[in-house]
């Protein structure tokens, strides 16, 4: 069982992860690899603070369902736009070309 100071370092962990994900926009690869991370450790998070509460913690199964779904479409994005743009920069997109 988790203690308190083990979450405030997770939430740690999710505020450089948000800050990476600010500042690194490079590759859609990189923000989508970012954002699962941070999605894991939201569950995470939630998962502990519940442990701690002792609630029941059915509701990080749809969280967990959420993510699964969220990772499969971006996927499925990033494949069709390398294949119409032949790259993954965010700087080659742009709201005129399509």
């Amino acid at each position: 069982m988790m203690n308190l100071e083990e979450v405030k370092i997770m939430i740690l962990y999710y505020s450089i992860l948000f800050t990476l994900y600010m500042f690194l926009k490079n590759h859609i690869i990189n923000n989508l690899i970012i954002i699962e991370y941070l999605i894991i450790l939201t569950i995470l998070i939630m998962f502990n603070m519940l442990m701690i509460m002792k609630m029941e913690n059915f509701l990080i199964l749809y969280l967990l369902i959420t993510a699964i779904s969220e990772s499969i479409i971006g996927l499925s994005m990033l494949i069709s736009m390398i294949r119409t743009h032949s790259n993954d920069f965010m700087k080659s997109l742009s709201v005129m070309k399509f």
